[in-house]
């Protein structure tokens, strides 16, 4: 049933689903990090990269399933008071389902709060490959992160 301004009354199932729901974190130890590089020009976003933990792709745990980003945890950077851009998308077509900016801390390595930037991506189909593309002020920066990120049923 629609109301006055044309939203569908959803079920409360649905509802809940979306406020709260068991995320996951990618990659699955804590040995591992994703790498994250900033174009090779300042303030230009470089070229689409898979998002990998150096072995595995963030795509594999969205295989079967489809899902969504929930958030990236800024967990380091190699430089120092500068803004950082990435935008995360999937497919052949880079099919953008989120984008986020931040400023590193006041010294390099340490972190500013938040760390986690929290996001509501766009849904990522069953199958599809994930990639990132990233800007900052200087080129060639890097960022480690993990990825949150939920499975629809």
């Amino acid at each position: 049933m629609e109301n006055a301004i044309g939203w569908v009354n959803p079920d409360i199932a649905v509802l809940k689903l979306i406020q709260v729901h068991q995320t996951y974190i990618f990659p699955a130890t804590s040995d591992k990090d994703v790498t994250i590089t900033a174009g090779g020009t300042m303030n230009v976003y470089g070229a689409w990269t898979e998002i990998t933990d150096g072995t595995v792709g963030l795509a594999t745990v969205f295989a079967e399933k489809p899902g969504h980003i929930a958030g990236v945890e800024i967990e380091s950077f190699n430089i120092a008071d500068k803004v950082y851009m990435v935008q995360i998308g999937y497919g052949d077509a880079h099919t953008l389902v989120t984008s986020f900016r931040f400023l590193s801390g006041l010294v390099a390595g340490s972190l500013s709060a938040p760390n986690l930037i929290r996001v509501r991506s766009e849904h990522i189909p069953a199958g599809e490959t994930i990639y990132y593309r990233c800007m900052c002020e200087t080129a060639d920066k890097v960022l480690t992160v993990s990825v949150r990120y939920f499975l629809h049923c």
